[in-house]
């Protein structure tokens, strides 16, 4: 059966913490949904013009959906206008608008969703945050003497979620011994969203306005 949805995430990491999240929603992304990444580790930046352009063609049979799901890297407004520039040189004119899909004609419907206020990490940290600050509580004086040592980490908020998401696996392994390397300070960390989804340490749930975007993907 040929797929008629589309799903365009940055890359690997995004399109198993995807899977993951269409498995909660019950969506069969296998056999309804091509989940396609943008980057890889021969392509560290999005063209958008080329990567729209490449799969142009598979937008000719009945009911298309494409999503987009990419990070906003702190340039929201620059995001947008370059998808946007992009969608215009394939004669879609159409305004596209973060977090909403819209129909382009009878046989294709467009939707975005950037990730805030930087990436994927980011927008997952917030989310930690505001549901399950006494977890966060727990590592954050870890966090502040890591950061006190190290003055310049490249992506804080990244640093942040794998230390949170290491230690949460610790936690629920009961292992002592490994929650005590964690706290050492040349310890490095491993869990990304993509890893951390597929053992069960994301709650979907939480995800509120990323879930209503890829329940438009549901038949």
């Amino acid at each position: 059966m040929k797929k008629t949805k589309f799903l365009l995430v940055e890359g690997s990491d995004d399109k198993s913490f995807f899977q993951q999240f269409f498995e909660s929603l019950k969506i069969d992304y296998e056999k309804e949904i091509e989940i396609i990444e943008m980057k890889t580790k021969y392509t560290k930046t999005v063209e958008w013009k080329e990567r729209l352009n490449a799969i142009k063609e598979k937008f000719k049979e009945e009911n298309n959906i494409l999503g987009i799901i990419v990070d906003s890297d702190n340039k929201l407004e620059k995001t947008i206008k370059d998808i946007q520039a992009a969608f215009n040189e394939l004669d879609i004119k159409e305004t596209i608008e973060n977090q909403k899909f819209i129909k382009i004609n009878e046989n294709l419907k467009i939707g975005l969703f950037i990730c805030e206020p930087r990436d994927l990490e980011s927008l997952c940290l917030n989310i930690i945050k505001e549901n399950s600050p006494s977890e966060l509580k727990e590592i954050q004086d870890f966090l502040d003497k890591k950061k006190q040592k190290h003055k310049k980490i490249y992506h804080e908020e990244k640093k942040d979620l794998q230390a949170y998401l290491t230690y949460k696996q610790f936690i629920e392994e009961k292992s002592e011994f490994q929650l005590f390397l964690a706290t050492q300070y040349n310890y490095k960390f491993a869990y990304s969203p993509g890893t951390a989804s597929q053992k069960g340490y994301i709650k979907f749930d939480l995800f509120k306005d990323l879930k209503k975007f890829l329940e438009n993907f549901r038949s």
